[in-house]
């Protein structure tokens, strides 16, 4: 029966840990390319339209992105540095990377989203 502290072997954390790395560079290169293309090439770049909050704080951050896999990296180095690891702290791990990722992909909509509505003050 599998428990938390079951230990996993090096070979079998590795078939986990790569997959789980290599995910999240696939998500923050997929937001780091369109929000490149979104902040260096959209016609509204062009125009002096004040962007919400939440796009401002996006464009500012969205360089630092690739700090998530660099650090779930990291992460995977010291949990493979011994022959082996317990599943609960894979599952740590990998929870940790789901968690991480998802709340980046929901950043990253809304701040696309607002960032492309137009907001009108006044009655309609």
């Amino acid at each position: 029966m599998l428990t938390l502290a079951t230990e996993v072997d090096r070979k079998v954390a590795l078939c986990l840990l790569i997959p789980i790395i290599l995910s999240a560079l696939i998500v923050v290169f997929a937001s780091f390319g369109a929000a490149t293309q979104e902040f260096g090439y959209a016609v509204w770049v062009r125009k002096a339209t004040c962007l919400p909050a939440i796009t401002e704080l996006y464009k500012a951050g969205y360089r630092w992105a690739w700090v998530l896999p660099l650090g779930l990296a990291v992460w995977a180095a010291f949990l493979v540095r011994k022959p082996s690891c317990s599943l609960g702290v894979l599952t740590l791990f990998a929870g940790t990377e789901c968690v991480l990722l998802t709340l980046w992909v929901a950043f990253s909509a809304l701040a696309f989203y607002l960032g492309n509505q137009s907001f009108f003050a006044g009655p309609q």
